[in-house]
């Protein structure tokens, strides 16, 4: 049976939890117990593994749908969370075999430079390995990938700085070679160290990071988002506190997590005639096209019926497919099998993943719709609607500080002040006179 597709779920209330079950069995026992032993949420496990999968595969396999029409891993995912909570040690430990990885490649490649200098620079020039980047301009970065074909991973723990560099430095096509790069469409930028033109065929870049709430609403107030937003996988985070407990991670777990990144990470890359990375291409099983094609076919009905999901319906489509060629290595990898097709399991499992990503799509437009007053707690949001558009301090404390409310005196002048100085729910008219600014 088909999940049901929910493209229209109306205000969201509360967090949406990350489908673990669509992961193996195996995977689903280690988040469960990274969320028993350290915390962890389910959700920032889950989203940061499908990230390392994702590098790890890189340019190494692509799925393919029908002749002309293939697509990589890669994904944009934003963590959206409060300062703290974990989310740095979560993001560490999910991507610790690609960091004890880019270690063995620089001390290769560390090696090879010394070799290469006692041979009086002879001959070809070693070239620096790696896998993950966290500080880096898009020169740079281009650069990076010419000498890692296989792909990159950007692991930024601010998410917030790798928006803010959009157009930074290069007068307004960072942003455009990102939507290149997602697109798996050639990229290129012009070294200004020594004029070098450098242009990379077929990019491969997934990113994650984490941003808060309030920095989510200044980016997109500041038009960082435009013809953008639509490519990132929102994964928001629970937001708790878990105290220190005496329980440990038992190690086989952390062993079978290495074992399937590296074996991706170990596979090969395939090249063409020319010398450009050529992908394995993973087709599709008859049954897994089939589904993919139904429920495709169920959301054009909605695209043609409800313009407001125009947007969400075709990137919804790119990430089904996407997730499914993720979860099929994954699948494989943990039962020691090699990939051949996508099976009708991964793309079940991959419209599921698609449908939470339309769901967080929509929850990040109802946080980021909120007026000042819906972000206040509920008491709060009591307090200010029952005071009049316009009042003076003596009507506040009159209103407020008798029944229904209640309120302190010194609760009531916080509430004002704030309300003038920081949530900008009241405009001071004169002295001791304000208005409300929203009504």
């Amino acid at each position: 049976m088909l999940p049901t597709n929910n493209l229209k779920e109306g205000e969201a209330s509360k967090l949406d939890k990350f489908p673990i079950d669509v992961y193996p069995g195996e995977i689903q026992n280690i988040i469960k117990e990274l969320d028993r032993v350290y915390g962890y949420s389910n959700d920032l496990i889950s989203a940061s593994m499908l990230f390392t999968m994702s590098v790890a595969i890189g340019n190494s396999h692509y799925i393919k749908i029908k002749d002309g029409w293939s697509d990589s891993s890669a994904l944009y995912i934003v963590l959206i969370a409060t300062a703290g909570g974990g989310k740095t040690h979560a993001l560490k430990w999910c991507n610790e075999p690609l960091m004890l990885h880019d270690a063995t490649m620089k001390k290769h490649y560390d090696d090879e430079l010394q070799a290469f200098k006692r041979n009086d620079e002879q001959g070809d020039k070693p070239k620096a390995k790696q896998i993950l980047l966290q500080d880096f301009t898009m020169e740079s970065l281009i650069f990076i990938h010419q000498q890692n074909e296989r792909g990159l991973g950007v692991y930024v723990d601010e998410l917030g700085s790798w928006f803010k560099k959009f157009d930074q430095y290069r007068g307004g096509s960072d942003k455009e070679n990102w939507l290149s790069i997602w697109s798996n469409q050639m990229v290129k930028v012009n070294r200004k160290t020594n004029s070098e033109y450098i242009s990379i065929q077929k990019p491969f870049i997934s990113v994650i990071g984490n941003i808060q709430p309030k920095e989510l609403e200044s980016l997109i107030e500041g038009n960082k988002f435009n013809g953008f937003s639509d490519r990132l996988f929102f994964v928001e985070t629970e937001d708790r506190y878990t105290p220190l407990n005496e329980l440990e991670f038992a190690s086989e777990h952390k062993a079978k997590w290495f074992d399937v990144i590296n074996t991706v990470v170990r596979k090969e890359l395939n090249y063409d005639t020319l010398g450009n990375v050529a992908p394995n291409m993973i087709p599709c099983s008859t049954e897994a096209f089939n589904t993919l094609k139904d429920w495709d076919n169920r959301n054009l009905e909605k695209y043609n019926s409800t313009p407001d999901e125009m947007q969400l319906i075709p990137k919804s489509k790119t990430h089904a497919i996407r997730f499914s060629l993720i979860l099929e290595m994954l699948t494989c990898v943990v039962n020691g099998k090699e990939i051949e097709t996508i099976s009708n399991q991964s793309m079940l499992n991959a419209i599921r993943l698609a449908e939470y990503y339309v769901r967080q799509q929509v929850r990040v437009s109802d946080i980021l719709e909120q007026t000042n007053v819906d972000k206040l707690s509920k008491d709060k949001q009591m307090w200010y609607h029952g005071l009049n558009q316009s009042f003076t301090r003596a009507d506040a404390i009159d209103t407020l500080c008798h029944p229904p409310f209640d309120v302190p005196i010194t609760e009531v002048d916080k509430f004002i002040q704030r309300g003038v100085n920081k949530t900008k729910l009241f405009m001071r008219e004169k002295h001791g006179s304000y208005l409300k600014v929203l009504g």
